[in-house]
């Protein structure tokens, strides 16, 4: 569940999705949303992931690839945006990961023509202790897809990092902060927590 609280209106949104492994290091995750959506947010949301992971042989210090592909529905009251997003993650030795995907997303806003905008973004992970680890990120491209007004509103680069601690019996805290330089002088800065439960 996600709480939004944006000029003045308050929407919720609530979502679910799940994985299946599949055979030869492959898994494939569905999920969905509806929402109280206030006109901010989108209404119902859909999507599939379908990863597939390589062990590295012969390719230096890179022990294994994983591909990504993401293809994701969102049905805004009066806007339809269909994202599709190729990616890779890279494990690297010592535990640092490098996660990179680039999207291609169609939205059709009522009135006017349909667009395609491109985006991309890049996240290195690494740890600092056993128990600590971080992250830090760089998007670039068009928009937050997830919120109404920002659909083919402007162009943006993001920057970001966090931390994650990692508790007893596979319990977790992520931290994160990012800030968003847009077009027509704008900008945004983010931060949150969360806390996860691994069973």
């Amino acid at each position: 569940a996600t709480h939004y609280d944006r000029f003045g209106e308050r929407a919720m949104r609530f979502g679910a999705e799940s994985t299946v492994r599949l055979g030869n290091a492959a898994n494939l995750t569905m999920g969905g949303a509806a929402a109280k959506e206030q006109a901010v947010i989108p209404r119902n949301e859909a999507f599939f992931e379908f990863g597939k992971g390589f062990q590295s042989r012969g390719l230096g210090p890179l022990r294994g690839v994983e591909l990504l592909y993401q293809q994701r529905w969102l049905w805004y009251r009066d806007a339809r945006v269909l994202a599709l997003s190729p990616g890779a993650v890279l494990y690297l030795p010592k535990d640092w990961t490098w996660h990179f995907h680039v999207s291609a997303a169609r939205n059709y806003l009522t009135g006017s023509s349909i667009q395609w905008q491109p985006s991309g973004r890049t996240k290195l992970s690494f740890p600092i202790t056993r128990h600590i680890g971080s992250h830090l990120l760089f998007g670039s491209g068009t928009e937050n897809f997830g919120v109404l007004d920002q659909i083919g509103r402007f162009s943006a680069r993001t920057w970001g990092s966090g931390l994650n601690f990692r508790l007893a019996s596979g319990q977790e805290i992520n931290t994160y902060r990012s800030y968003q330089s847009r077009s027509q002088g704008r900008s945004q800065t983010s931060f949150g927590v969360n806390y996860g439960i691994r069973f």
